[in-house]
């Protein structure tokens, strides 16, 4: 299924698609270097629950702004 909805030209995603990839390969490359006593498990769920609410309700409203926003690159580039 070939859907085009025309918001990107080829260049355009050609530009995004090389940004997302070296962006990736620099936090591959800062996992590599990482001490695994900093890499096992995932601190961010108790810092979170730490946060005040008003703080808890912000983080949500930029995850889901962010989910948004990459559901719809991935959307563009099916």
């Amino acid at each position: 299924m070939n859907l085009q909805i025309g918001l990107m030209n080829d260049e355009a995603k050609l530009v995004s698609l090389g940004t997302w990839m070296a962006l990736f390969v620099v936090f591959t490359g800062r996992k590599f270097t990482q001490p695994i006593k900093d890499d096992i498990g995932d601190k961010s769920v108790s810092m979170f629950m730490a946060l005040p609410e008003d703080e808890k309700s912000k983080k949500k409203k930029m995850y889901k702004l962010f989910m948004a926003a990459s559901l719809l690159i991935v959307y563009i580039y099916i």
